[in-house]
């Protein structure tokens, strides 16, 4: 239930699902392109540690740590 508001708060309407990829089988993570040129990115991380993530956007590199069993929205814009 609270997954879908990851989704209905902060991809807006007219956003196109964007390329993402992921180097390991524990995340799952899907990406928008929203009206605003925003990029969304959720992460859903379902195993039992913590796990580091980076995210290349624009030349630019962004790390982070997703945390064990959680779902994270990531909102960048230019």
């Amino acid at each position: 239930y609270y997954y879908i508001g990851h989704f209905s708060k902060y991809v807006k309407k007219g956003a196109k699902r964007i390329g993402s990829s992921k180097w390991t089988d524990d995340l799952e993570t899907v990406s928008f392109k929203n009206p605003d040129n925003s990029i969304v990115s959720v992460v859903l991380n379902r195993t039992e540690s913590d796990k580091p993530i980076c995210f290349s956007i624009n030349g630019k590199m962004i790390e982070a740590t997703q945390e064990a069993r959680s779902i994270s929205t990531y909102i960048f814009s230019e």
